[in-house]
């Protein structure tokens, strides 16, 4: 109620908090209602007033489950109609640096590209679907390429090779560019938040690097293992979460199912084995796909083309 004072820690950006009622510590993300008498810094450490209220439940199949998919996340409360009562002055120069990047490039894209590419490019370069035209997004949805717009293997794929091509190759010898790369996709993973495909990705980008660093070959299996068991320390919630399952029956999909098909014939080159990659990781994500979402695409392993 609107007489208890409510202690927030904020995280990766003022979505992100952890808050203390009554001596009991529950989490709260994503919907607290920021006061318009003051502006924060990522980390700082604020009482506020306001109202506390729990997420409702789904009311169609195929609906967004907001208790579902912020309580994955660990976060069980909402708080609205806030008023800033104290604020300190000590915060996370790191993450507030990462937020203050984020932010000016988000400002660049919408002065260049106008909002409705500007929110294509948002979500595909961090993740954030804030300004993504609805109809955009449900078309992308009903295409079955939503992947597309969602941080993930092929982003980080192409990051990081940008980065070490920069570093590894030009700058810096190749061990030191592997380094480098790392601590980039670090703070990569910080900006964009902790999201399953982007921090399943980042880990096994990560291990495959190291693997190169001491010499011994990447085993494809045990990086994502590995990855899965990372995100589960991190972020156990995760674990019941589409996106996280998703993600990784996708890259099952590419590392049991796909070889199957190569050792039925001679290993295609081109089209046709681009296809037989699309259509592993298409049929293994597919049940999960028509439970959650309750609709699929015919033709999505033509577009993932």
């Amino acid at each position: 109620g609107d007489s208890n004072y409510l202690d927030i820690d904020f995280k990766t950006d003022i979505k992100d908090s952890f808050l203390s009622l009554s001596g009991e510590t529950v989490k709260c993300r994503g919907v607290v209602c920021m006061p318009e008498d003051g502006e924060f810094k990522t980390g700082q450490t604020v009482i506020l007033k306001g109202k506390l209220s729990s997420y409702g439940k789904v009311t169609n199949p195929g609906g967004f489950d907001g208790r579902k998919y912020y309580g994955n996340r660990g976060y069980d409360y909402k708080l609205s109609k806030t008023k800033t009562i104290a604020v300190s002055e000590k915060y996370s120069r790191i993450r507030e640096f990462l937020y203050e990047i984020k932010s000016e490039s988000e400002r660049i894209l919408e002065e260049n590209l106008g909002s409705t590419d500007a929110g294509i490019m948002d979500a595909m370069i961090f993740g954030d679907k804030t300004y993504l035209d609805r109809e955009i997004k449900e078309s992308y949805s009903a295409s079955g390429i939503s992947h597309v717009l969602a941080v993930s293997g092929l982003h980080i794929s192409l990051l990081s090779g940008i980065v070490f091509f920069i570093f590894g190759n030009r700058l810096l010898p190749k061990g030191s560019g592997y380094v480098a790369t790392v601590i980039f996709l670090c703070g990569y993973v910080l900006m964009v938040g902790i999201l399953p495909g982007a921090l399943r990705a980042a880990v096994m980008a990560m291990y495959r690097m190291a693997a190169r660093i001491v010499k011994r070959s990447y085993d494809f299996p045990t990086a994502m293992a590995f990855s899965c068991l990372v995100t589960g320390i991190i972020c156990p919630g995760l674990i019941g979460d589409s996106g996280f399952i998703l993600s990784y029956l996708a890259v099952t999909g590419i590392c049991l199912l796909y070889p199957s098909f190569l050792n039925i014939g001679e290993a295609k080159k081109g089209a046709a084995d681009s296809v037989l990659i699309s259509f592993s990781v298409s049929f293994m994500t597919l049940p999960v796909t028509m439970n959650t979402y309750y609709k699929i695409s015919p033709y999505s392993i033509l577009l993932n083309l």
